[in-house]
């Protein structure tokens, strides 16, 4: 929820990616209109990384502060409507999705691919006259 009504042109500056005061360049992000009154409007957020107080100083920095924010997921974890304060244990498969890390790359088997020469320009040795 944040107060006022962003202009569509706000909200895709958004949606493109922002420099904040910080300095911080943020990443694209999916934003969803949800609905509005005549003094607030309610967006739903998608971020692909997450910075400090990111969504706040997004609207922050195009004149809309948030008044109301609720995260509903984090990486797989979905929103299960707990209350503030409430918690609960992560399963063993939710920790193992955390904590996953990549294989090694194999460096026998990363491919090489070489430019493709440039072709050769033809130079004309007559006389133009």
């Amino acid at each position: 929820k944040v107060k006022g009504i962003p202009s569509e042109r706000q909200i895709e500056t958004l949606r493109r990616g922002i420099m904040l005061e910080d300095g911080y360049k943020t990443a694209p992000a999916e934003i969803k209109f949800i609905e509005q009154t005549e003094t607030n409007a309610w967006y739903e957020l998608t971020l692909h990384e997450g910075h400090n107080q990111q969504i706040r100083k997004m609207f922050d920095a195009v004149g809309h502060s948030v008044v109301k924010l609720r995260r509903i997921a984090i990486g797989h974890l979905r929103d299960e409507r707990m209350q503030r304060g409430e918690f609960r244990f992560l399963t063993p498969l939710e920790v193992r999705r955390f904590t996953r890390t990549p294989k090694p790359i194999d460096p026998n088997k990363i491919k090489v691919v070489k430019p493709k020469l440039e072709a050769k320009l033809k130079v004309s040795t007559k006389r133009r006259g």
